[in-house]
């Protein structure tokens, strides 16, 4: 029997057949922006539908009861990398939108989720501008404090303040090979285009990804200023980048945002959680 859904794929019958006291409501956020001269606008929009399926399937694999619901993914996001260095870049092609623009939209979804009766309300998420999360947290908060029987966590936020950190296998049992320190080390050095990125898109479509990555360098986050011409990305060198790691770097996300719904699915209180960058 299916458990897992789309919305947008449902008709109302299906929709009010779910049983709300058993289905977890999935809001994907993607972004549009740019990711460098080797990666394509919407790396942060394919690796969350990416990690929204898998927290989907892990769910539903151990819980015979749960049922699952994939919002459609928002395309868009706030707080962009590139407009934050527009002196220095004047590729600057990303979509966005202000993050007043996006905190009303997600109380809107937020309230149309309430609305059809469902109590469990998850962003997945892949993009740690301050900004952008701040507004996720913000909407989430104002509607379940006006309906305190709603449960609405955005993952993301938690798990780029190191939340779960533990709940994921590591990337050597993911990979099934051994990853070397100095991959180790690229993947955990905070990035946007870099390694880890690079590492995700190959996994997902190596297609959409340039072969220039194979010579390019990492750029330190601190040294972008000092560039006057900045490529657009930094992180651990795109070089560096192995199919094999993005999809491990992909699993590990969706199993330590799995862990927190669950807890917070069974009641626990994730208040005193970690959570980047708070408001």
């Amino acid at each position: 029997m299916e458990r897992v859904y789309e919305w947008e794929r449902l008709n109302n019958q299906q929709l009010a057949a779910l049983d709300r006291r058993e289905t977890v409501v999935l809001l994907p956020f993607g972004h549009t922006q740019q990711h460098g001269p080797h990666l394509p606008h919407g790396t942060i929009s394919f690796a969350v539908r990416h990690i929204a399926q898998e927290t989907a399937d892990l769910l539903t694999m151990t819980d015979r009861q749960r049922q699952v619901v994939l919002l459609p993914l928002l395309p868009y996001g706030a707080d962009p990398v590139d407009l934050k260095q527009v002196e220095r870049f004047p590729l600057c092609s990303s979509l966005s939108l202000r993050p007043e623009t996006l905190e009303a939209l997600v109380t809107d979804i937020t309230e149309g989720v309430v609305r059809n009766g469902f109590r469990y309300l998850f962003g997945i998420g892949y993009y740690g501008g301050a900004a952008h999360c701040r507004a996720i947290q913000k909407a989430f908060a104002r509607v379940s404090r006006q309906y305190p029987a709603l449960i609405a966590l955005d993952t993301f936020s938690h798990l780029y303040a190191g939340a779960a950190a533990n709940a994921a296998p590591d990337l050597h049992t993911l990979t099934r090979r051994r990853v070397s320190p100095i991959e180790q080390a690229a993947v955990d050095a905070p990035g946007h285009g870099g390694t880890a990125s690079t590492a995700i898109m190959l996994a997902l479509d190596a297609n959409l990804v340039a072969p220039e990555y194979l010579s390019m360098e990492g750029i330190a986050a601190d040294n972008i200023g000092a560039l006057n011409d900045w490529p657009g990305y930094y992180g651990g060198p795109p070089s560096l980048a192995e199919a094999d790691l993005g999809r491990a770097i992909l699993s590990q996300q969706a199993y330590r945002a799995t862990s927190l719904i669950r807890r917070a699915v069974a009641g626990e209180s994730l208040a005193d959680l970690p959570i980047h960058p708070g408001y």
